[in-house]
């Protein structure tokens, strides 16, 4: 038989409407061409996280591009960033034959798009012609997307065909969801007086947000307002008054496709594709069609959800039964159990990873990240009734091929399927569906089924990965990770079968303890990776030197061996003592290393016939190891110096004394991008001939002089950083700290007034030695913050460290220990306990350090697990002098790697658009740090970003520039970063932001650029708290503008601003303000504030129907206006208050503006001002007019210069029109009022002037309402 072709066709979500029937005319003329077709196909064709794009768009990923003459793109459907476009690019590279892209332009192959133009221009034709509608509003789609252009065109040529001019504010951009409808709506409807006679929709999900939203309003669907869609789908025809509209002719289209497809393959030109769709006509346009019938569909077939046991029906439990199998036997068998709630195919497979048959293996790193190369066949399942069913785990094949069947012979053409199982980004194999030569895709409830197993696969992998790490738990908890010796407590379980020997032999046994000397001193001075080498170095002698026996690591340098002995003596065992002796001083001989290594010994022998009497065996070594240990220091300490030790004790003494320290400095670098972000300090003496940290130490410790290297050591390197402070760029520099030595009594005090000018610069290391009293780490860490140091837990993962203990300590900063990342490329274990670390760390606001990272392996395994900071010889070794940057090819590495790991999770940057409602709550809990929004490309530009009241987000919103949509924020809490706003809005953004319940931005505001738009909606409060580095509420910073700021939000807005610097709304040069209603708390205290206005810009300010309460603490405040800019403020029918208490302040006004005019009609005003030099209404120096009508006010200020309204030249111009004004003033200045008698017109007004308990008597004119 002649091998028929074969076509591949790449689609998203096949399920829905267009690809439905898209698929049904595409399947139906390549069977007429006599071809087999693939489908791979993503169950949707977005996706709501990072992991699930990469979870189901690794669907193609799985193509053999050389099985398939000719492919197919659905590109419009396939909308996860980028994936469309390396789809493309592969193509291009790996594949000859034909490609065809559908409804998206190709930058490489002939594109389809379907005709929607010819729809949209007869559905507005119907709109005029039969209904004679001239105002016809139009709602179409993102703005870039091509069928919004299509569309959006077909609409404006029919208007002109017509005649018809289309209005301004008549074009609205959705995203072709429900609530952009809605939104369109909801803005057309703020003007009712001018609404249009028609609405026309480019697809009917938005025609019914629109009508929906009409209804809600109290508005007729049609009889006030007609509204129309487009393309026709279910929910429109069904609707309350069924949705006038037009199908998509996506049935044609796949047919024309399939035909072009068959024409390139022989040599053919492709033809346009044209389709005459007739039009639904309901009755939302405002026809009566009586005859149509909306009714709902009947069955096709007698059987029911319930009497066929299907997917649907209430007695399906495959969730439970997969969930409650214990083996991978179990769960298969019990998948297959349930095909029959799918049983409509030809032939059904599941295709599972290889890692499947491999979830006990602890040796075995799974990744889930591919697809295996050779997959298990785990399921097939065949025709119902044809016994081609089969559950087999040992059969497998190439994936290569992509399944068995499709090289089979069959009589027809056939469809296959193929769709990934996978949970989040974690790849577990496809399935596989074929339907024979019918031509259809899968329904629902094949989706929801598969979906099932995929839980269900999920939730057995989850049981055996927590099996699986128990078990490497319990191994790591019975061996010591630094040497691989048995710890104790392994020891005591292995022991056992020597014990057993022992007794079987009649023997005894005897146990040799070692114990490394000065390992605490090596730690100190030369870093726990000199500490762990010499611990290294013992444990490889130890292991060389005993052939037989055991070895256990008794923790800190200490090791037990034990062996069998026949005889009752240790002649055995110091037989070991002797060769490890040997082999030490073997080793000191050969070392270049600054140091000598030694032990010291114990032993004992005896019969021992259970757990117990071993126990009491090891004792009894450890308790003459230790007697001979005293003893040995006692020696020393009354032995007679020798010669060369006197020399050498005269040397550390004149260091001492002398302050002979230097120090070289190591670099610790960012695992982001490679910056140096601290040095650490470490001791050198300058001294000939050379003498070492250890040996300085040594000597002063048996000086009792400790205390001395502690108080040199900090002085020392605090005179350095501020003799060379160019070299260390304001980077901070890490001090060891010696324990039980802190700097007491003046010392401290000296240190904390040096520490003044570079307290943030200091960072000591504090070492887990001892279990120190709460009392006194409490005051240890008291004084350092007092003195603005902060601190690091250096070597944690060792000794004392524990959860516990780094909480007691709660550092800035975690050095992780060098033990812990000695090839943890290659320990699962160890990958595990610092991953812990560092998730621990970043839960607690700490950074994690990993220290003593030596090669590229262990550089690329400590970024994979997140840390914050890496130090090592590998990055940097210490030097002389700070270098200002690492090796450029290092930094590169850690950069590529860095790209990796954001690449594989996704972390810190949250892409929003995939859905149209977020959780805050839950992008936070997966530890994204912002939430971005592109402008192009992704799917809802109309989002709701929802999180838990009371409950903090980590989060930050960042907004691309030319974004136009609108973001619902319902009871989030945002926090900014440092030097960033909470939300950030690009270049060219119009954004509508529309608050519902209770709302806080924490650290900054919302940044709207001089090029952007903000409006501010909805009947939800929003909290503001602003701080030194985000210091502008609604607005742009000090040296900058803003953009147009619409607040026309019903809800309460409240601006908390203790902070050095500070705007509440607007910026530094100014911009566009208009306050439309709403209320507004706004609290400025600092040096420095404008509640609302600039800085330096000039400002128009429009404020109404809102009710206004300002408190200024500043030193120099303005309430409303501009500190150095010209204002025009304009205020009316609202309540302002404002209360200050600062220096210098003008309630509205300015300073140093050259012009200061203020008018407020209709309201309340109550100003209430305490100060040098303060003003209610008015300015300094410059041209000042006030003019108010049908107010009530009252100004209460008082102050050495105060004045209620005017200028201090008395040039200003008040008018005060039918109004009511109270002002009590107590003030040394000569006027209430700046500004001539003349230059102050009252009218019909009740007005009581005060000053300094006197009041003033003020002519007003009686003229006729």
């Amino acid at each position: 038989m002649k091998e028929r072709k074969r076509i591949a066709l790449l689609v998203g979500q096949p399920e829905e409407d267009n690809q439905t029937l898209f698929i049904k005319g595409f399947l139906e003329q390549s069977f007429l061409y006599d071809y087999d077709v693939c489908i791979f196909a993503m169950y949707q064709k977005y996706q709501e996280t990072q992991n699930r794009e990469v979870g189901e768009s690794h669907i193609f990923s799985l193509i053999e591009y050389h099985l398939f003459d000719a492919f197919v793109i659905l590109s419009d459907t396939i909308q996860t960033p980028q994936v469309a476009d390396r789809i493309e690019h592969r193509l291009k590279n790996c594949f000859s034959g034909p490609v065809i892209c559908v409804d998206r332009e190709s930058k490489y192959f002939p594109t389809v798009m379907t005709d929607h133009y010819t729809p949209t221009k007869r559905l507005i034709s119907h709109l005029i012609e039969e209904h004679g509608y001239r105002d016809i509003a139009y709602v179409t789609g993102k703005r870039w997307h091509p069928h919004s252009k299509q569309r959006l065109q077909g609409f404006l040529d029919c208007m002109k065909e017509h005649d018809i001019v289309v209005e301004p504010g008549r074009i609205f951009y959705g995203d072709f969801w429900y609530t952009s409808g809605a939104n369109a709506a909801e803005l057309m409807l703020r003007d009712r007086e001018h609404l249009p006679q028609a609405i026309a929709c480019a697809n009917d999900c938005m025609a019914i947000g629109v009508a929906e939203a009409l209804t809600k309003s109290g508005l007729r669907v049609p009889e006030d307002i007609a509204v129309i869609g487009y393309d026709s789908i279910t929910e429109g025809r069904l609707s309350p008054e069924p949705i006038t509209s037009a199908p998509i002719p996506a049935e044609d289209c796949g047919k024309h496709v399939a035909a072009s497809i068959d024409a390139l393959l022989h040599g053919r030109a492709m033809t346009k594709f044209e389709a005459d769709v007739p039009l639904f006509i309901g009755r939302s346009c405002g026809c009566h069609v009586e005859c149509t019938q909306f009714q709902s569909t009947l069955r096709k077939e007698w059987a029911t959800d319930i009497s066929s046991n299907n997917f649907y029906s209430c007695f399906n439990h495959i969730m439970e039964d997969m969930f409650c199998q214990s083996d991978m036997e179990g769960l298969m068998n019990t998948i297959f159990s349930y095909v029959s709630q799918i049983r409509d195919f030809d032939n059904f497979h599941l295709c599972l990873n290889s890692d499947w048959n491999h979830l006990e293996d602890t040796d075995r790193d799974i990744k889930w990240t591919d697809y295996s190369d050779e997959m298990i066949h785990i399921l097939q399942c065949g025709k119902e009734g044809m016994n081609q069913d089969k559950v087999d785990f040992e059969d497998t094949f190439d994936r290569h091929i992509l399944l068995p069947e499709l090289h089979r012979e069959h009589d027809t053409p056939m469809a296959y399927i193929f769709t990934p199982l996978h949970f989040e980004e974690r790849c577990f194999g496809y399935a596989v569906v074929s339907y024979g030569n019918e031509p259809r895709g899968y329904q629902e409830e094949y989706r929801l089924w598969v979906r099932s197993v995929m839980q269900g696969l999920e939730c057995f992998r989850r049981i055996e990965d927590l099996k699986r790490s128990n078990r490497i738990l319990e191994s790591s908890r019975i061996r010591d990770n630094l040497t691989g010796f048995y710890n104790y407590k392994g020891f005591m379980v292995s022991a056992a079968s020597l014990i057993k020997q022992a007794n079987e032999k009649q023997c005894w046994l005897s146990t040799l303890v070692v114990d490394i000397c000065n390992l605490d001193r090596i730690n100190i001075t030369y870093g726990r990776e000199a500490g762990n080498e010499v611990i290294q170095a013992i444990a490889n002698i130890i292991e060389k030197c005993t052939e037989d026996g055991m070895v256990c690591g008794l923790g800190n340098g200490e090791f037990a061996i034990t062996i069998l002995s026949e005889q009752d003596n240790k002649d055995a065992i110091h037989a070991i003592r002797d060769r490890i002796l040997a082999e030490i001083q073997q080793y000191n001989r050969s070392s270049k290393k600054e140091y000598q290594l030694a032990v010291y010994t114990g032993s004992k022998t005896e019969k021992v016939e259970n757990a117990k009497e071993l126990e009491r065996l090891l004792s009894g070594a450890v308790s003459q190891k230790n007697g001979n240990k005293a003893n040995m220091q006692r020696s020393e300490t009354k032995q007679v110096l020798t010669e060369e030790e006197k020399q050498e004790e005269a040397l550390v003494k004149h260091i001492l004394d002398d302050n002979r320290f230097r120090y070289h400095f190591q670099p610790i670098v960012s695992a982001k991008d490679g910056e140096i972000f601290a040095y650490e300090a470490l001791m050198r003496p300058d001294v000939q001939p050379f003498v070492s940290p250890l040996t300085v130490l040594k000597y002063a410790e048996g000086m009792d002089r400790l205390y001395d290297v502690e108080k040199a050591t900090f002085f020392n390197v605090l005179q350095y950083v501020k003799t060379n402070w160019a070299l260390f760029d304001k980077r901070k520099v890490f001090v060891n700290s010696i324990p039980g030595k802190q700097l007491v009594g003046a010392d401290k005090e000296t240190l904390r007034e040096k520490m003044q000018s570079a307290a943030d610069v200091f960072v000591v290391e504090l070492t887990e030695q001892t279990e120190i009293p709460d009392e006194q780490l409490t005051k240890m860490k008291d004084d350092y913050c007092r003195m603005g140091i902060e601190t690091a837990v250096d070597d944690y993962g060792t000794g004392y460290s524990n959860i516990t203990n780094l909480l007691r300590y709660m550092p800035n900063y975690v050095k992780i220990d060098r033990m812990l990342l000695t090839d943890i490329q290659d320990s699962p274990q160890k990958q595990h306990f610092v991953s812990e670390i560092v998730t621990f760390a970043h839960d607690n606001d700490i950074m994690a350090l990993a220290e003593g990272v030596e090669t590229t392996e262990e550089l690329e395994a400590v970024i994979e697990l997140g840390v914050d900071l890496i130090q090592g010889y590998y990055t940097a070794k210490p030097a002389a002098e700070p270098i200002a940057s690492i090796p450029a090819e290092i930094k590169s590495e850690i950069i590529r790697y860095q790209h990796i790991r954001m690449k594989q999770t996704g972390l810190e940057t949250y892409i929003a658009g995939r859905e149209n409602r977020v959780s805050t709550v839950k992008v936070a809990s997966q530890k994204y740090r912002t939430v971005y929004i592109p402008s192009e490309g992704e799917i809802h530009r109309d989002i709701t970003f929802a999180g838990t009241p009371g409950m903090e987000s980590k989060l930050d919103l960042r907004i691309e520039s030319g974004y136009h949509g609108t973001i619902e924020l319902e009871n989030i809490h945002f926090m900014a970063k440092k030097n960033h706003p909470c939300i950030e809005l690009g270049e060219n953004c119009s954004v509508m932001i529309v608050l519902k319940g209770e709302n806080v931005l924490k650290g900054g505001g919302i940044r709207v650029p001089q090029s952007s738009k903000l409006t501010l909606s909805g009947n939800g409060n929003l909290l503001i708290i602003l701080s030194d580095t985000g210091n502008y509420a609604i607005g742009n910073d000090y040296e900058n503008g803003h953009g147009i700021l619409e607040l026309d939000q019903d809800g309460e807005i409240v601006i908390e601003g203790n902070v050095v610097h500070g705007i509440g709304i607007g910026s530094g040069l100014g911009g566009v303000t208009h306050i439309n209603r709403g209320k507004y708390m706004i609290q400025m205290n600092g040096e420095e504030g404008v509640a609302i206005g600039s800085i330096k810009g000039d400002m128009q300010l429009s404020i109404h129907h809102c009710n206004m309460e300002i408190a200024m603490g500043c030193t120099k405040g303005i309430g409303v206006g501009s500190m150095t800019g010209s204002v025009d403020i304009a205020m009316e029918h609202l309540f302002f208050k404002c209360v200050s208490g600062g220096n210098y302040a003008i309630a509205l006004g300015t300073f140093d503006g050259a012009r200061s005019h203020t008018s407020i009609e209709s309201g309340d005003a109550i100003i209430r001002m305490r100060g040098e030099r303060v003003c209610g209404i008015g300015s300094e120096t410059g041209d000042t007019a006030f003019s108010m009508s049908a107010v009530a006010l009252t100004i209460q200020n008082e102050g050495k210069e105060a004045i209620v309204l005017g200028n201090w030249t008395d040039t200003a111009r008040v008018r005060i029109y039918n109004s009511g004004v109270d002002t009590q003033l107590r003030t040394k200045w000569h006027t209430d009022i700046g500004a001539a008698e003349e230059d102050i017109e009252i009218i019909n007004g009740i007005c009581h002037f005060h000053r300094n308990g006197e009041e003033i008597v003020r002519h007003c004119e009686e003229v006729e309402l």
